[in-house]
């Protein structure tokens, strides 16, 4: 009796790893045409004042792109410096450039396997390559809760990306990119009351795939109805994924969707 349910138990194993493996990467369930103008309004929980945030698709020299992008609302010139640039290839939602008050990136994938990476400061110019065995999304700046825009979504859903992790353009002469591996994960779903309004959304938690691993938790309360917008978040250190974070949860002022031709 012994024997069959170590048999049992093998299968059972084996069916375990076969169920890990089948995460499916997010590269395979992206459908960029979801991403639809939207402009969301947020107060800063921290005193810093306004900002307006605006994710739209666009052309740049015949190539459709997906731009996102942060600015502060206050019109002091200090804070209106203060803005934050993605441009994203549209099929893969790869990045091709940002640009910041304190330098910009370009991203090169013409050399397969690779990124060639050039970071332009008042420093200088400095170029960076790194190996890349598959497509990587942006975990810093406007355009983060373009991923979760782009998914399928649904309570269950998991899929793995990479990330390129890069210190540069917030600290400024931090020139050391790394892949760094992401789980996302729609754990339930919810019901956000904003300004008089409910929202129905999912809840998406993305952390890195190797526990203990320096990245990034984020999670976000996208709306069920598509496109998928993400109206609270958290945006904090994988350290605190397992922390109470409600103090640093963000939350819209206002949503607007510009319906497109």
């Amino acid at each position: 009796m012994k024997y069959p349910t170590l048999i049992s138990l093998s299968i059972f194993v084996a069916s375990l790893t076969n169920a890990q493996e089948k995460i499916p990467r997010a590269e395979s369930l992206i459908s960029s045409d979801q991403i639809k103008e939207t402009m969301i309004y947020q107060t800063s929980p921290w005193g810093e004042g306004e900002a307006m945030y605006y994710h739209a698709p666009d052309v740049i020299n015949s190539e459709k792109v997906i731009r996102a992008f942060h600015s502060p609302l206050d019109p002091t010139i200090y804070k209106m410096n203060w803005f934050d640039n993605d441009i994203l290839d549209y099929k893969t939602l790869r990045p091709l450039f940002k640009k910041h008050p304190l330098g910009s990136i370009h991203y090169n994938y013409e050399k397969k396997g690779s990124v060639a990476l050039t970071f332009i400061s008042r420093h200088g110019v400095v170029h960076k390559e790194i190996a890349l065995a598959n497509h990587n999304f942006v975990m810093s700046g406007p355009s983060v809760p373009i991923l979760v825009s782009s998914l399928p979504l649904k309570v269950g859903l998991k899929t793995k990306f990479s990330s390129i992790s890069i210190g540069f353009p917030y600290v400024e002469e931090a020139y050391d990119p790394k892949i760094v591996n992401y789980l996302l994960h729609v754990t339930s779903t919810d019901t956000v009351r904003l300004n008089g309004k409910d929202y129905k959304t999912f809840v998406v938690e993305v952390y890195p795939e190797t526990p203990n691993e320096k990245g990034v938790f984020y999670k976000a309360w996208a709306t069920q109805s598509s496109p998928h917008t993400t109206i609270k978040w958290i945006y904090t250190s994988s350290k605190n994924k397992d922390k109470d974070n409600s103090e640093r949860i963000i939350s819209i002022r206002k949503l607007i969707r510009l319906e497109q031709n």
